[in-house]
């Protein structure tokens, strides 16, 4: 058994999109890619186009073409902003509207790629805060994601208790998350690491008398760590950080505070 700790970390999506959906989908599987390209083809293919979704295009729709994004899927982001056009010809003030658009790689793939034009396309620092997309990756455990994945617009990349096995050469513990409640009250988290213990070598003895993953995971614990990625607008990360961290539908738990404190200041210093 290993003791983790909670951390948050930001994945930087950069140009190279298949580099940033690897990187998301690897969380699941804990492994490293040999070749982003393979893997997304794969990914597409077999229908696990979630992965899709942690990627961004953003987009200038000039306002003569405006209103194609009432055919942009229900999933992408638009903002519209009043802009000055001129003067017409009697020296009259002339307004638009331009849209600003951010497509995730999904929406793009499956519909909004028929209609937005790549000479509107504009680097991710030129789009409008509230739409602009971070990805966060959060150590934290398997009580706690069940908490945060409830608010989720559903850009989830999470690791999988059917495909990550322990007790094997690489991975030869259950990692266990440290709560909040270890350093409050340490009577009580020597006791749970205790329980801890038995439900890992429990679970390590399903496995070795040959029952599958899918009945052994059953035998783990809540406190057993994992490794989430979410990708949300700002706008969706402080709905969430007004539920998780502030308590505005009730008190949060502990540990869910704690993970999304330090996601907020993590975002605040971008």
């Amino acid at each position: 058994m290993i003791i983790l700790e909670p951390s948050v970390s930001l994945y930087e999506c950069g140009d190279d999109l298949e580099a940033h959906i690897a990187r998301c989908a690897s969380v699941c599987y804990d492994s490293s890619p040999k070749d982003n390209k393979r893997l997304c083809e794969h990914l597409w293919r077999s229908g696990h186009r979630s992965m899709f979704r942690h990627t961004t295009r953003y987009y200038l729709i000039p306002s003569e073409h405006a209103h194609v994004t009432a055919r942009l899927s229900q999933f992408t982001h638009v903002v519209f902003e009043h802009v000055s056009l001129g003067r017409d010809l009697n020296g009259q003030a002339v307004f638009g509207v331009i849209a600003y658009v951010a497509s995730n790689g999904q929406a793009y793939e499956e519909n909004d790629k028929e209609y937005l034009r790549e000479e509107w396309r504009i680097p991710a620092e030129k789009a409008p805060e509230s739409i602009r997309r971070y990805t966060i990756e959060c150590v934290t455990s398997i009580d706690i994601s069940r908490e945060l994945n409830r608010v989720s617009p559903n850009a989830i990349a999470e690791s999988s208790t059917r495909l990550i096995i322990y007790g094997t050469k690489k991975r030869p513990d259950l990692p266990i998350l440290k709560t909040v409640f270890a350093d409050e009250d340490p009577e009580r988290w020597e006791d749970s690491l205790r329980k801890f213990k038995m439900d890992e070598e429990y679970y390590f003895s399903l496995l070795k008398k040959g029952h599958p993953v899918d009945y052994a995971r059953k035998h783990l614990p809540l406190g057993t760590a994992t490794k989430v990625v979410y990708t949300y607008t700002r706008r969706e990360w402080d709905e969430i950080f007004r539920k998780r961290v502030d308590g505005e539908t009730g008190e949060p738990h502990v540990d869910a505070k704690d993970v999304m404190t330090k996601a907020r200041d993590l975002l605040d210093k971008q």
